[in-house]
């Protein structure tokens, strides 16, 4: 690993994805030169994201469109019980390639909370997207792969990578909130079959609802 300054301030944040390594940084102000504030940028040997799954569905951006209510999941935030009935909900915007992406859940109040931020697709690869967030979130970048999807009966699988704030995981979700136990279970055992996923698949956990 590389650590390296670079500017021309701390509000920027380069990263580059190749092949076969992706470069990660974070842009942090961690001193300044002359009158110049500098940055960190952290250089990674980290694997593509998509390097853990031996074989990936072609996914079409409109298959994803709409609302899906994640069922399981490892990320920590959903398994706290403070934050209720979470969903993804990916939109078109116009005259942009990309998705906009928004996250739903309910507070122990009874408060609608929302995260949002953009997707973009790649286009080589195409159940990988990037995330990054909107707003003050826009420093945030995370990539995901949609490695199960089941348009017909409304399931998907979905591993995210780590960001700077969050641990990588994985999401179960239906387009149904209240769907069958049997269709939760069909995608459980797909993920359950992908050996880079087992260190997750033991997390993995009902969401509070």
């Amino acid at each position: 690993m590389q650590l390296r300054p670079w500017g021309p301030g701390p509000t920027r944040c380069r990263a580059a994805a190749t092949l076969q390594w992706t470069r990660v940084c974070a842009g942090a102000a961690v001193g300044v030169e002359g009158t110049r504030p500098i940055g960190i940028e952290i250089i990674a040997s980290v694997p593509t994201p998509w390097q853990k799954f031996p074989d990936l569905p072609q996914i079409s951006r409109t298959s994803l469109m709409g609302t899906w209510h994640i069922q399981l999941t490892t990320f920590p935030m959903w398994l706290t019980g403070t934050k209720l009935r979470p969903s993804l909900n990916y939109g078109a915007i116009p005259d942009d390639e990309r998705l906009s992406d928004t996250v739903t859940y309910v507070t122990r109040a009874g408060k609608q909370k929302q995260i949002q931020g953009y997707d973009t697709q790649n286009p080589e690869r195409s159940a990988h997207f990037t995330w990054r967030g909107k707003g003050l979130l826009a420093l945030i970048r995370s990539d995901w792969i949609v490695y199960h999807l089941d348009s017909q009966a409304g399931v998907a699988g979905i591993y995210f990578t780590r960001t700077p704030f969050t641990p990588e995981g994985v999401d179960i979700v239906t387009r149904d909130a209240e769907p069958p136990n049997a269709l939760i279970e069909s995608a459980r055992s797909v993920t359950a079959a992908i050996s880079n996923l087992a260190p997750l698949f033991s997390n993995l956990r009902p969401v509070f609802k």
